[in-house]
């Protein structure tokens, strides 16, 4: 019985670390765009994306792939993260493409990798907030 029980003491010891570090995927879902960039062309628009990415804070590099379609990553380290931007002139939504070296699995990834994906979020509202503030 004791042998049992340090077993599992041993399996949960091991297994809570590796837990901890594992989120769920962050995903982006239809976020609502300001009314200030109505009047953008696509573009425009796609471009307004583009230089938010590159000027944020982990320097992700957008390439428009199709009208309404950017795809980027971002290297930190040896470490990759690969997204879809998809644009139009109401909303936008970021999703996650895939990762190498983040441990990804069809829903969690390594916190760290949540966290560039956040960024990049965060870098595009912000973006948005100055192009309202500026119109």
């Amino acid at each position: 019985m004791l042998d049992r029980r340090h077993f599992l003491l041993a399996v949960t010891a091991l297994a809570l670390p590796a837990c901890g570090r594992m989120r769920n995927i962050y995903q982006v879902e239809d976020v609502p765009l300001p009314d200030s960039v109505l009047e953008l062309s696509l573009p425009e628009l796609e471009r307004l994306f583009i230089l938010a990415a590159a000027n944020g804070r982990a320097n992700w590099q957008l390439k428009r792939v199709e009208p309404g379609v950017l795809q980027g990553d971002v290297l930190s380290g040896k470490r990759k993260i690969r997204v879809a931007v998809l644009v139009n002139h109401s909303h936008y939504s970021i999703r996650y493409i895939d990762s190498e070296l983040y441990k990804a699995t069809d829903y969690e990834i390594h916190k760290q990798g949540n966290k560039l994906l956040k960024g990049l979020d965060l870098d595009i509202r912000r973006a948005l907030a100055a192009h309202a503030r500026a119109n």
